[in-house]
């Protein structure tokens, strides 16, 4: 059995696959990015624009399969991704979704259709 984050069994495959990975962006985060750059509020990820934060996904996304740096840094730039995404929602809640419930059930169900 599974379980997440506030207790709940996960069942489907896809939130046992996101269990597992999310777990690996957590041990990048606590044992690569913030020993190297900081820790929120004064990381350097703290001074990026939502624009370059966007800019740096398109940086790791363009490096895979580029064989450029080597299979162990292109499963890193992986979680690099998932690590700024994390950085892009919350910039990005913080601004333009000032106000908004994203708990609201209406807003759930529609992101569903």
């Amino acid at each position: 059995m599974v379980i997440n984050a506030t207790g709940e069994e996960v069942k489907s495959n896809r939130g046992k696959e996101w269990v597992r990975f999310s777990a690996e962006v957590l041990h990048h985060i606590e044992n690569y990015a913030v020993p190297q750059y900081g820790d929120l509020p004064n990381d350097t990820a703290s001074q990026l624009s939502i624009q370059d934060v966007k800019a740096m996904l398109t940086k790791y996304i363009s490096r895979i399969g580029s064989n450029a740096r080597g299979k162990v840094e292109e499963v890193r730039d992986c979680l690099k991704i998932a690590h700024y995404a994390c950085i892009l929602h919350t910039k990005y809640t913080a601004t333009a979704m000032k106000g908004i419930d994203l708990t609201d059930a209406s807003i759930s169900n529609r992101n569903r259709e």
